[in-house]
């Protein structure tokens, strides 16, 4: 019999959250239309950024509207993501990444933007999740959530985590449920 566990691991497994996430990802950078040769101006940066954020946004999450009028507020997204990615003063460094062809050039920051993008996304989505799923449980449900999750998992988890009675992982039980698809496909990973 399927427990609610059982459901929510389901709902957040890494080929319903994570894998698509990154399919979108590369969807979008395979069919981008890119610019020939490097982009030498501020500005042209600045369009080409706002420009792929919409278009990665369509492959991602499937928003369809064009969102024309709104690109100010594309190129802010995108230049969020990519100081997330290269630092505080990451978008500058990512338009000079464009302009010389380091790191990749033009397409090395796409990838960048489109893979913390996917990463972004897969996160919010496993989080909403859980979130969603805890707040539907009964305070009896929640706490013996901590004790199924380490019968079945505590193999996958660092010692830290299931020694003492497992009592930091029944604090952060939530946390470790949103780290859980992430944990899945490293294990996947290995063993290949």
């Amino acid at each position: 019999m399927r427990t609610k566990l059982d459901q929510l691991l389901a709902d957040i497994d890494p080929q319903r959250t994570i894998e698509p996430a990154f399919r979108g990802a590369d969807a979008a950078l395979n069919t981008y239309p890119m610019p020939a040769g490097r982009i030498e101006a501020w500005p042209s940066f600045e369009e080409s950024m706002g420009r792929f954020w919409r278009h990665l946004q369509k492959h991602i999450v499937g928003v369809r509207r064009d969102g024309w009028g709104f690109e100010r507020f594309h190129q802010d997204f995108a230049a969020q993501v990519l100081r997330k990615e290269y630092g505080p003063g990451g978008y500058a460094a990512a338009f000079e990444f464009a302009r010389t062809g380091n790191e990749g050039g033009l397409y090395g920051v796409l990838k960048k933007l489109a893979d913390r993008t996917a990463t972004e996304t897969a996160t919010n989505w496993i989080a909403m999740a859980v979130d969603s799923w805890w707040r539907r449980l009964s305070l009896e449900e929640q706490l013996a959530v901590p004790d199924e999750y380490v019968a079945r998992f505590g193999h996958l988890l660092p010692s830290e985590l299931t020694e003492d009675s497992a009592a930091r992982l029944r604090v952060g039980i939530r946390s470790v449920l949103k780290e859980h698809p992430w944990l899945v496909q490293r294990h996947h990973r290995v063993g290949r």
